[in-house]
């Protein structure tokens, strides 16, 4: 019988997300010729994958520890932990995007205030959706035990 927890599976897919996510921002950016009209329709697919990554990052949590006395302990922490390396380093993407392409707008006067507030609701979203997920996988599986 396994006694020590696992890894979080949060980070590995998390990463796997992110780099998937990252290849479309860049594809989409270079289509464009560096103009970020696409963001807000990403943004879309980014939310989604929140919840999904999270929903396969408790999964693979609660696999790799069902040999645990308590096998639904940390799911939520990898789900959450998934949504936040992905938003983590998608921000850091735009932020490095916008000074690359000398993007002032993110920077200055109400684009300053605009890129705050919707990366603190971007951060809200994604713990709320990483939650949900998480316990969506902790409560199926509380059931068969």
């Amino acid at each position: 019988m396994q006694t020590k927890p696992p890894t979080n599976k949060g980070i590995s897919t998390g990463i796997v997300i992110v780099v998937l996510l990252l290849l479309i921002h860049i594809l989409v950016d270079v289509l464009n010729n560096g103009n970020s009209r696409a963001d807000f329709f990403l943004w879309f697919i980014q939310v989604l994958l929140y919840f999904f990554g999270g929903l396969i990052a408790a999964s693979s949590q609660f696999i790799a520890q069902h040999d645990l006395p308590d096998p639904t302990e940390g799911i939520a922490n990898a789900s959450r932990g998934s949504a936040l390396i992905v938003f983590a380093v998608m921000w850091c993407y735009f932020v490095i995007r916008s000074i690359a392409i000398d993007d002032a707008g993110m920077f200055a006067g109400m684009g300053l205030v605009f890129s705050i507030f919707f990366g603190m609701a971007d951060l809200v979203i994604a713990l709320v959706l990483g939650s949900i997920s998480g316990s969506i996988i902790r409560k199926k599986n509380e059931l068969y035990q």
